[in-house]
């Protein structure tokens, strides 16, 4: 038996986005995976459950993104948050802190500097203060919802108590 072959020519297409477009998607490109959860939930017409399997389920951290589907293109985040291999972040509003596994905190006005090139850390140090507080208070809050798992990982965290 002979193999046959394909061939495929592509074209190149133009797309004019409108301007509420590439709102959502910049509102999109600020989100977290964290919002997969309540987008689908609320998308499918869902409620989150309160409880499972005997266990009580803590409520969603994230918030959907259908009202950027929707409406308004836009999804207002309290703060956006993460701790990935050592690297660790949060943004609120246009102030983002962000650290490199170990190093000093940095500090960027993201309104102002999107490419992250001005380190204001030594200019505003109550800001990077009052921003590393609220990222240790999600730290310990993240922690204790995954029962020690996500930051200790799985052989020092503690058994899961079953609620009634």
């Amino acid at each position: 038996m002979q193999a046959r072959s394909c061939t495929f020519t592509l074209f190149p297409i133009l797309i004019k986005f409108t301007s509420p477009l590439i709102t959502a998607l910049n509102q999109m490109l600020q989100s977290s995976p964290i919002t997969t959860s309540p987008t689908i939930v609320e998308l499918a017409g869902g409620q989150w459950p309160s409880h499972f399997d005997d266990l009580t389920v803590p409520p969603v951290p994230g918030k959907s993104l259908v009202p950027v589907f929707e409406k308004d293109f836009s999804v207002k985040h309290d703060y956006i948050w993460w701790f990935h291999e050592g690297n660790r972040a949060i943004r609120i509003a246009d102030w983002k802190l962000v650290s490199h596994q170990e190093k000093q905190w940095e500090l960027y006005d993201m309104g102002k500097d999107r490419s992250e090139s001005k380190n204001l850390a030594s200019q505003f140090p109550e800001k990077v203060k009052e921003m590393e507080k609220a990222w240790t208070a999600h730290l310990e809050e993240f922690r204790a919802l995954a029962g020690g798992e996500a930051v200790n990982g799985p052989k020092n965290s503690p058994k899961r108590a079953k609620t009634n």
